[in-house]
């Protein structure tokens, strides 16, 4: 199911990349929504990392304004999940069910505009529950949910002809939601997921567009949404592949040296490679980069 990582290959020769994830789905040996996920479950033994570290960084964490923006538009009450309000927020006079008290940062600012913000209890944090519970939620790598934003994917691009995209998108949002749900309710800030809140989930923004651009946009954000806490490293390839969600840049604070206008995309060769593996490196840099190892040169599965 990793095929749609080559999504800009999939007209490549010799590839096949579409006729072979259509087999993949016509074989049916896909995952079900009670197969599980390949990954790690939390428990008491083998706890989650950030239970119990309720130390000078874990317990200061803020949510970005990326994810609390989005579970707002949707009307998601995985946002209550997610993050504790803002205590300005509280202080004013708004209640922890209210979505108005949840404040993301953005994190394009400036590092010392975030801290005096931070300082001032304007941002929400991350939700004290991944540090209080043994046994939060689970490291995930595959899951039904992403098998079906994939497939939905799939099939607004024309890969595959089985089934149709609403229903793997929808099928695969329930399973997100009801995977939260299964998760402890006491740190959901009075806004608990319930079967019939999945079940009346798709309105609004969260239905299913009716045009193509904006149904993969639906299918990303959920994918971005999906990841929190159990994957979050996917997100990045995401983005790198699609572009979306929009991170936001600002060219005065961005660290990116040699273009400040824009996301890394991939990592430098390890200094150690110069060192023991100094022909190849200078092959592989040449055959991809023109020469220069810089994090902004596209490699060939992105182009």
């Amino acid at each position: 199911m990793f095929y749609y990582h080559l999504v800009k290959k999939a007209d490549a020769s010799g590839l096949n990349i579409k006729s072979r994830l259509s087999d993949i789905v016509s074989s049916g040996f896909l995952l079900q929504p009670n197969t599980g996920y390949l990954g790690l479950k939390y428990s008491s033994v083998n706890q989650h990392p950030l239970s119990g570290t309720n130390d000078l960084f874990t317990s200061r964490t803020d949510v970005s304004k990326l994810l609390v923006d989005n579970l707002k538009i949707l009307n998601d009450r995985r946002l209550y999940y997610y993050a504790d309000p803002s205590k300005a927020k509280l202080a004013g006079g708004l209640t922890e069910s209210n979505p108005d008290a949840y404040v993301g940062a953005l994190t394009s600012d400036s590092y010392d505009d975030i801290t005096a913000n931070h300082l001032k209890n304007t941002y929400s944090l991350i939700n004290s529950r991944y540090l209080k519970v043994m046994d939060s939620d689970p490291r995930m790598i595959m899951t039904y949910t992403e098998q079906q934003l994939i497939l939905s994917e799939a099939r607004v691009l024309g890969w595959i002809t089985a089934g149709n995209a609403k229903d793997y998108y929808e099928t695969g949002v329930k399973a997100a939601l009801a995977d939260i749900m299964a998760t402890n309710s006491s740190y959901a800030h009075g806004m608990a997921i319930s079967q019939a809140y999945i079940d009346n989930y798709f309105t609004g923004e969260a239905a299913f567009k009716s045009n193509a651009a904006d149904q993969l946009n639906q299918i990303w954000i959920q994918k971005y949404l999906m990841n929190f806490m159990i994957n979050p490293n996917q997100s990045f390839f995401e983005y790198r592949r699609t572009g979306f969600p929009v991170f936001p840049i600002n060219p005065a604070t961005s660290l990116n040296e040699t273009d400040k206008n824009a996301v890394p995309v991939r990592w430098l060769y390890a200094a150690a490679e110069g060192n023991y593996n100094r022909d190849n490196l200078i092959e592989a840099l040449n055959r991809q980069y023109g020469g220069v190892d810089d994090i902004n040169k596209v490699m060939w599965l992105l182009k």
